[in-house]
């Protein structure tokens, strides 16, 4: 397995951070179920903290990068590109987790692959395809 993921180009970190696990027993539920329904990504690894301490030196080490201004609960996702985005879970407006982690684990375009390709199958998300050549270095520089 460790040969395997080695070789893997999208790899996906997500680190959920739940301030008062009591409080938010619906949202590590469905993270759960969510992981659950991801363990078909070999690319993906999804992991909590619920210790406050950790947490509270996490957001004033990182701020804006991984918490909302006044939440100390998030969901946050590390793409392979190096891109972090994160979600509030104390906000008004619930998604998905497991499409928001597929959504947000691949870049808007992109060059499919088998990796991509099964990020896109679990969102059940039509694909738009355009045929490039990346060995020629002006459609490829053009493309991205």
């Amino acid at each position: 397995m460790e040969e395997h993921y080695s070789k893997l180009k999208i790899k996906t970190r997500v680190i959920c951070f739940l301030f008062d696990k009591k409080e938010y027993k619906e949202e590590f539920k469905s993270l759960k179920k969510d992981g659950s329904y991801l363990a078909t990504r070999d690319n993906l690894r999804i992991g909590y903290v619920d210790s406050q301490k950790l947490i509270k030196k996490m957001k004033a080490k990182y701020s804006v990068r991984m918490f909302d201004p006044i939440s100390m609960s998030s969901l946050v996702l590390k793409r392979y590109n190096g891109d972090i985005v994160h979600y509030d879970l104390t906000g008004d407006e619930h998604v998905f987790m497991h499409n928001w982690i597929n959504k947000n684990s691949a870049k808007e375009v992109d060059e499919l692959n088998n990796e991509i390709y099964k990020i896109y199958d679990l969102l059940r998300q039509p694909m738009f395809l355009t045929f490039v050549d990346f060995d020629n270095p002006k459609t490829a520089k053009a493309s991205y």
